[in-house]
């Protein structure tokens, strides 16, 4: 018996048996953390403004738009927008 125990030592048994526990208990750690972590951050996003604050991107476009990552899109509500048909938007240019 203690010969076979003396040849699994020298074939490295012991440290491969120590390595696989060791991967085995980060890897049930990591899953756990990541299963905590993404149940605990979910928060409901009902406006563009919410969108924003969560991180999410914002297309540049008039107006704004942000869409989450599940693919829900928000307008920015514009207060006073610009109005359309001013002097500058219809600039011509003078005839000679």
């Amino acid at each position: 018996m203690k010969n076979n125990k003396a040849c699994l030592r020298r074939q490295g048994f012991t440290p491969v048996l120590i390595i696989i526990i060791v991967l085995a208990v980060l890897a049930v750690g990591g899953i756990a953390y990541y299963a905590g972590k993404s149940s605990t951050n979910i928060s409901v996003i009902t406006n563009f403004e919410e969108c924003v604050k969560a991180g999410n991107g914002v297309m540049e476009s008039f107006p704004r738009k942000c869409r989450t990552a599940n693919g829900e899109l928000f307008v920015e509500v514009i207060e006073n927008p610009v109005p359309q048909n001013t002097q500058e938007n219809n600039y011509q240019p003078p005839t000679i």
